[in-house]
């Protein structure tokens, strides 16, 4: 994730929302890879399980967009 704006705080709350839920998605698929576990995703409309590691490099690449 990109750093947070100096004026955090001023940010619209559903802004700010956002903000948290990536940073919380972020840190539960840091600690899923951390254990060498996989997670349950949805892509393309089907649901599949892949390795959280593989979750988070897709997760940090949509980030940096």
């Amino acid at each position: 994730m990109s750093k947070l704006p100096i004026n955090v705080l001023e940010l619209p709350i559903a802004e700010r929302a956002h903000i948290a839920f990536r940073a919380a998605v972020r840190e539960v698929l840091e600690e899923r890879a951390r254990e060498g576990a996989s997670v349950s995703i949805e892509r393309d409309g089907q649901v599949m399980e892949v390795r959280a590691r593989e979750a988070l490099a897709s997760f940090d690449s949509e980030t940096s967009k």
